[in-house]
């Protein structure tokens, strides 16, 4: 029977049930039921819920094998929706300079700070997400700051992200402005966007979990909200593809080495079988040999 742990390795690295099953050679209900395990305790979380096969991403929350997981059933578990090669886009806003006063339209919430007038609004866009608009007015400046937030795109689109973020935020702008009747300039980018997925390496998930952030460069490896579940985070697209690619790699190898032990695997149970029917075909014949007393017949050679 697999360990628990070995069940979890698998799962933080990105591998299926099913795949799960075959490398530790036990049954699928077991897998499945330590992963509902994991899930209740909080040690992962389910990356696309509504895929096939269903892939798992390590939390914040460390796990060994002495912590009783079945103690955690009412624990609240948060959900995320991308998964392996789904990069997340987060932090990214822009801004705008408004040239005409708002003539229409409610502001959800207004206040001063210091000299300077703050107006707020929610704009929920379908299959997309809130965007925050924040006008900043003061005696001599009018800026609309323009918050973008979380959202999903696949690895290919990466090397267009700088395209996407600006039709989206001008998508913004539009809607805004028709709401509002309000003259504003062509946003700007004033905050580059972290993009991010979810750790897959259990070293570097042990280590978050245990002294909390790491950063190495401009890659920064945390677990914060809302997900809680460990990801690394990078300003720079190449940082990300980069070790995607990695993580490619490495499966690739992986699972050739896992197919090719399954392949010797299965040749050496074929040889053995050949082996054991050989053994009991010759015994056949020797025992039917001993019944009839038939002996094979002796040649001289110099007859």
């Amino acid at each position: 029977m697999a360990k628990k742990r070995e069940i979890y390795k698998f799962l933080a690295e990105g591998e299926p049930a099913v795949h799960i099953s075959k490398y530790l050679h036990v049954s699928k209900a077991y897998v499945s039921k330590v992963i509902n395990e994991l899930l209740t305790g909080g040690y992962i979380i389910c990356v696309n819920p509504k895929g096939k096969p269903k892939l798992y991403a390590v939390t914040k929350k460390k796990y060994t094998e002495k912590q009783s997981i079945k103690d955690q059933k009412n624990a609240k578990l948060t959900r995320l929706y991308h998964r392996y090669e789904i990069i997340q886009i987060q932090k990214c806003s822009y801004k705008s300079q408004i040239t005409h006063e708002p003539t229409r339209g409610k502001w959800d919430k207004i206040y001063n700070l210091n000299s300077t007038k703050i107006f707020e609004y929610r704009l929920p866009i379908k299959d997309f997400g809130n965007i925050l608009f924040k006008r900043f007015k003061s005696n001599n400046k009018d800026t609309l700051l323009i918050i973008l937030p979380r959202f999903l795109i696949h690895k290919e689109e990466l090397k267009d992200i700088d395209n996407i973020l600006l039709e989206k935020a001008c998508m913004a702008v539009s809607r805004f402005k028709k709401l509002f009747n309000v003259g504003i300039t062509k946003p700007v980018i004033c905050q580059k966007p972290d993009k991010a997925v979810p750790a897959h390496d259990l070293k570097i998930i042990d280590e978050v979990q245990t002294n909390g952030t790491m950063k190495v460069g401009d890659i920064m490896v945390d677990a914060s909200e809302p997900h809680n579940f460990v990801e690394v985070e990078s300003k720079d697209s190449r940082d990300i593809i980069n070790y995607l690619d990695t993580i490619n790699k490495m499966k690739y190898i992986e699972d050739i080495s896992k197919n090719n032990s399954i392949l010797l695997s299965n040749l050496v149970e074929t040889l053995k079988t050949f082996g054991e029917n050989q053994s009991r075909i010759i015994g056949i014949i020797q025992e039917k040999e001993k019944q009839n007393n038939l002996k094979y017949p002796s040649f001289d050679i110099n007859t």
